[in-house]
């Protein structure tokens, strides 16, 4: 298996764990979003929002080496209808990027600037699992929050995932 191919299994992988997270919180009003207290964001909304905006200005870096917006610009969201359709907005873009890639292009070294302004370096490939491992340390949040809420996610393990795939 190439690295693109294990690349596009971890994004296949984490647009599923979202979509588990999104069908847990969307049995919750907008105001429990807004009330429900996480550990990074405060809220589980704001929470839910940094996912996506990590992934929606880490996808604009690859692709122009630079932030549209810092995440905590993006991420700040007040309905599960905004966070939902930031999420689908990142996926749909995401798996066109995924499309048009390839392995040597993975191999490319990246200079970009970070959301304080930093200029930092880093091959594409490792800046790719980086995203899906963020995002599954605030899933994981968010999942903790949910199932406190009585609306746990489930098993979003990559292992449940890959067996679901075959």
């Amino acid at each position: 298996m190439s690295k693109l191919e294990i690349i596009r299994d971890l994004y296949g992988y984490n647009e599923w764990a979202n979509g588990q997270l999104l069908e847990a919180a969307a049995g919750l009003s907008d105001e429990e979003l807004g009330a429900a207290e996480t550990a990074s964001w405060g809220k589980l909304i704001t929470d839910l929002g940094h996912i996506a905006g990590a992934q929606v200005v880490w996808l604009h870096r690859w692709r122009e080496g630079r932030n549209p917006v810092p995440v905590v610009g993006v991420q700040d969201l007040h309905t599960m209808a905004e966070v939902r359709g930031l999420f689908d907005r990142s996926h749909t873009d995401l798996r066109q990027y995924l499309g048009s890639l390839t392995d040597r292009q993975l191999e490319n070294s990246l200079r970009y600037k970070d959301s304080r302004g930093n200029v930092a370096e880093s091959t594409l490939w490792q800046l790719m699992v980086h995203v899906v491992n963020h995002g599954t340390y605030h899933r994981g949040e968010a999942a903790g929050v949910l199932s406190a809420l009585g609306r746990s996610p489930g098993d979003l393990d990559f292992r449940l995932w890959s067996l679901l795939q075959h």
